[in-house]
């Protein structure tokens, strides 16, 4: 029996046709085609510089700590019921990797962002573990720490302000890419596990961030570097 109404349409009034759902994507991806671009753009510039565009982009999944929060807050937007990156999602990591960032520049010896990184990995993790929703106002402030997670964490090899651009650019094409990747991809066919998965990545994330943050409060501790 058809339910859907004339030629197979829905009858609920807040569906979106198939045609805008698609395009309620595009800004999305017009973001990572003009970020790609711009940073090729930049490239002729900073020809004699070792870190290249794939390495800028890579940035976000190569350090630990950004990482670890990374997948924590990926696996939060997952528990989510309805998410979307939306713009103003977007706007919330770009502001926060650009505070991060600049805040690394100008006081980089405190090595408080890299505590902040982790410390955001545990309490991601823990809402994970606890299955705690989040309004939008609570999901704009995780992704705005997660910027500034993964901001406080770039390698920058002058102080030049098109290096600068193009790092904070890349970071942020690795770092919408890999969410993006992480929230959208398809649950397995049985699914029903998928809670009681979601939470043991996110107990396990919860142990890696505070042993890290142990090992590096105790570095900081007796004078030792921090390794990264």
């Amino acid at each position: 029996m058809n339910i859907g109404g004339p030629c197979g349409r829905s009858n609920n009034p807040h569906e979106l046709p198939p045609a805008l759902r698609v395009n309620k994507e595009m800004p999305f991806r017009r973001l990572l085609i003009f970020s790609c671009f711009g940073l090729f753009a930049m490239q002729g510039s900073a020809a004699a510089h070792q870190i290249g565009f794939a390495e800028q982009m890579l940035q976000p999944v190569t350090a630990s700590r950004s990482l670890v929060a990374l997948l924590a807050v990926a696996l939060v937007c997952r528990q989510q019921t309805e998410f979307a990156l939306d713009r103003a999602l977007v706007v919330s990591v770009g502001s926060g990797l650009m505070v991060g960032f600049f805040a690394e520049i100008h006081d980089s010896k405190s090595h408080l962002p890299t505590l902040f990184a982790l410390s955001l990995a545990a309490l991601a993790g823990g809402l994970v573990v606890l299955n705690q929703p989040l309004n939008r106002a609570a999901t704009y402030i995780v992704f705005l720490g997660l910027g500034g997670a993964v901001g406080s964490n770039l390698t920058w090899e002058s102080d030049d302000w098109i290096d600068m651009v193009q790092t904070l650019l890349g970071a942020l094409v690795g770092t919408l890419v890999a969410l993006h990747f992480l929230t959208t991809t398809a649950n397995p066919p049985t699914s029903n596990i998928a809670p009681v998965a979601f939470r043991i990545l996110g107990s396990w994330i919860v142990a890696i961030a505070l042993l890290l943050l142990t090992l590096d409060v105790h570095n900081l501790s007796i004078g030792r570097a921090l390794p990264y």
